[in-house]
C-alpha cells in the first residue's frame, strides 16, 4: 500500500515537472543536454579502453550479425528510430520498447559491460561495449544485474525493464551505435 502510495506520488510528479518544462519552453534545450551528456559518456568510456572487449575471438563478427541479432526483449515498439520527439524536431536515435515491468532484458550480443550505472534521462543504464567497435545501450531499467567489467553471452539476462529516468510507464529504451552513429535497431535485430 506505501509503495503504491509512492509510485503514484512520483508520477504526478513526474506528470507535474513535465507540464513546467512544457510551459517554460526548455523541452528542447533539455533533449539537446542529455543527448550531449550521453556523448560525453560515450567518448569517456571509449578512452578508457581498459580490458577492451576481446574481438580477435572465433566468433562471427558484429558486423556479420546484422538482420539476425535478437532483440533485448519481446514488446511493442512504442518509439520507432528516427521519429521526431513531440514538436522538438530531435530524432529518436534508438527504440523504446514496451514492456511489462520487471521483464528480464537480454544481451543482444556477446560483449563487455562497460557501464552500469544509474545516468540522467536514462535511469539505470547498461552499455555493452562489442567486436568491431559497436555498442549497445539498455536504458530505464529497475534493476541491473551485471556490472561494469562483466562478459556476457547473447541472450544474458542483464537487467530488468523498469521506468527509472523520470519515465511514466515502463519500457526499455534500447540503443546500437558504431562509434558515434547511431544505427536503427530494426535493421539489426530479427524481425
Amino acid at each position: 500500500e506505501k509503495f503504491n502510495k509512492y509510485r503514484d506520488n512520483r508520477l504526478k510528479f513526474i506528470n507535474d515537472i513535465n507540464k513546467y518544462i512544457k510551459q517554460q519552453g526548455i523541452e528542447l534545450l533539455l533533449l539537446k543536454e542529455n543527448e550531449h551528456k550521453l556523448g560525453e559518456l560515450l567518448n569517456n568510456l571509449k578512452n578508457l579502453q581498459v580490458d577492451k572487449f576481446d574481438s580477435t575471438k572465433k566468433e562471427l563478427s558484429f558486423n556479420s550479425k546484422k538482420g539476425e541479432l535478437i532483440w533485448p526483449i519481446n514488446g511493442k515498439l512504442l518509439k520507432k528510430f528516427g521519429a521526431e520527439k513531440k514538436i522538438t524536431g530531435i530524432k529518436w536515435k534508438g527504440v523504446l520498447i514496451e514492456a511489462k515491468e520487471g521483464s528480464q532484458v537480454s544481451a543482444i550480443s556477446e560483449g563487455k559491460i562497460v557501464f552500469a550505472d544509474w545516468f540522467r534521462n536514462f535511469g539505470l543504464l547498461v552499455i555493452i561495449e562489442h567486436q568491431n567497435d559497436f555498442l549497445s545501450l539498455y536504458g530505464h531499467n529497475k534493476k541491473l544485474l551485471k556490472t561494469t567489467g562483466d562478459f556476457v553471452k547473447t541472450g544474458e539476462k542483464i537487467a530488468t525493464v523498469g521506468d527509472s529516468g523520470g519515465q511514466q510507464n515502463a519500457a526499455l529504451y534500447f540503443e546500437i551505435r558504431k562509434g558515434k552513429e547511431t544505427l536503427d535497431p530494426s535493421q539489426w535485430c530479427k524481425k
